[in-house]
């Protein structure tokens, strides 16, 4: 057993990051897709539902940091929307200028019932 937790994060950790840097070498972009947490926060006296992405300890800061954007995925209709607005209930965010505070149709059902794709909005 370990002798302290933290040290037991660490290793977490590294193998993460050892498999992170090997999938980096396979694309030149790459877009890694995970689940939200929900979580109850104090905002100035007033508790917030805040949607963040599920990851142990500081792998999560970690990432968000090393990534050049974060979005949140959702269905409107039939439309499929990557929003890169961060709101109180949502962190999301983007370094490039196209992406930056904007909510961008990725995919819809045109009106043969045939699924369009825009992944140029994303990779101009």
């Amino acid at each position: 057993m370990w002798k302290h937790k933290e040290q037991a994060y660490l290793y977490l950790r590294q193998a993460f990051f050892q498999v992170l840097d090997f999938i980096d070498t396979l694309a030149p972009n790459i877009i890694l897709s995970g689940h939200i947490k929900d979580k109850v926060v104090d905002d100035k006296g007033e508790m917030v539902m805040a949607a963040n992405i599920d990851l142990t300890g500081k792998i999560k800061s970690l990432i968000c940091a090393n990534a050049d954007a974060i979005g949140y995925l959702f269905r409107k209709g039939n439309k499929t929307i990557l929003s890169f607005k961060t709101s109180d209930e949502v962190s999301c965010g983007a370094r490039p200028e196209h992406l930056k505070n904007e909510e961008i149709v990725l995919a819809e059902l045109n009106a043969k019932g045939k699924l369009e794709t825009y992944w140029d909005k994303i990779y101009v």
